[in-house]
């Protein structure tokens, strides 16, 4: 928070002072006298949000509760927004290593997370070390401690925040939510057009005559197509957030998903998978690895495989991300915080469970 406050100072004074401190103002300063205080203040506005974002986004304490068979994830501690995930859930302790180039001497560095992987193919970060020696000795501690073999005997049933709506139906049971679209979200993307727009600005202002200046239009003009493209499909994600409620309806028979317009009503988009077909409700949470996909997903034995598959090859994983092949149903809920996702996933097993029950019935 402090280095964003420092930085975004700076950069904030060195706009003002282009802006009324030189004599002369050449279009080359445009990009300093635009982009620097917006950069400077997007920089203060991130840094006063970073102890709110870290509040909501991370939980305060994750334990090993043997009595419980449970590890209990809080995300506040002594209040009701807690979660659990019984021992019988949990596959495996692991680490995961993450690669990097370092921009300054173009070394490759390493990042640890030591993971929670559960059965069903979700995962939890645990921690975050400075060396493997480290994430190893973390796991060998977990392994020589968790008992695997105590039952789960907590017997509340799910807690739901009341951020969801729910109505019961005779024969199905149907939770609805709408998200918000931040001003920050906002703000980030008319900095990023501002910061083009000045880029593009100063490279003009400051281009070549003769055969080099037709080389820079084209370099130019498929930088500006780029991300016209790019910036057409951020836009058009914040409107439909804007302007979308979501639904899912359990029944006896099968798991229904719907979008609708807000203004009408107007059923957008739905999706419905047999019930017989569901195999579990999956929740990650591992936010330094930059999770592409965020939110609960509905999986089936088909979603279970091809997730595997991708796990082991990035070149597919990248190609299902845009083709928009081999996705699972997917309930993105920006307000909820980790516990709260994981509290509404094993409400929706439990309600899966009983449905199910009910079908056979």
């Amino acid at each position: 928070m402090i280095l964003a406050l420092v930085v975004g100072s700076i950069f904030v004074g060195v706009g003002v002072w282009v802006h009324f401190g030189l004599p002369e103002q050449h279009p080359s300063f445009i990009l300093l006298k635009i982009v620097f205080p917006f950069l400077g203040i997007m920089a203060i506005l991130a840094g006063l949000r970073a102890p709110q974002h870290a509040r909501v986004s991370i939980p305060e304490a994750i334990t090993f509760d043997n009595q419980k068979g449970a590890v209990v994830i809080e995300m506040a501690v002594g209040t009701r927004e807690m979660a659990y995930i019984p021992y019988a859930d949990i596959a495996k302790f692991d680490i995961h290593v993450q690669r990097s180039r370092s921009s300054s001497n173009k070394q490759v560095e390493y990042t640890y997370h030591t993971l929670l992987r559960k059965r069903d193919g979700g995962e939890w970060l645990l921690t975050q070390p400075s060396s493997h020696s480290k994430a190893a000795e973390t796991i060998e501690k977990l392994n020589q401690y968790v008992d695997f073999t105590r039952p789960f005997t907590v017997t509340t049933p799910p807690f739901v925040t009341d951020k969801i709506s729910r109505l019961e139906g005779a024969d199905k049971t149907i939770i609805h939510w709408q998200n918000k679209v931040s001003f920050m979200s906002v703000a980030f993307v008319a900095v990023v057009a501002v910061v083009f727009i000045a880029v593009i600005g100063f490279s003009v202002a400051s281009g070549t005559d003769g055969p080099l200046a037709y080389l820079g239009g084209i370099s130019i003009g498929i930088t500006v197509l780029i991300f016209m493209v790019v910036m057409a499909f951020a836009i058009r994600y914040l409107i439909k957030q804007a302007t979308t409620r979501y639904a899912v309806a359990i029944g006896t028979r099968e798991v229904e998903y719907y979008e609708f317009s807000k203004s009408n009503g107007v059923m957008r988009n739905s999706k419905s998978i047999p019930l017989t077909q569901v195999k579990g409700v999956v929740y990650n949470f591992s936010p330094t690895k930059g999770n592409l996909s965020p939110g609960l997903k509905i999986m089936t034995e088909k979603d279970m495989a091809a997730h595997e598959a991708a796990a082991h090859d990035p070149v597919l994983a990248l190609k299902n991300l845009f083709s928009g092949k081999n996705k699972p149903m997917t309930l993105a809920i920006h307000s909820l915080t980790p516990v709260e996702c994981l509290q509404l996933e094993n409400w929706l097993q439990e309600l899966i469970k009983k449905k199910g029950h009910e079908s056979v019935q």
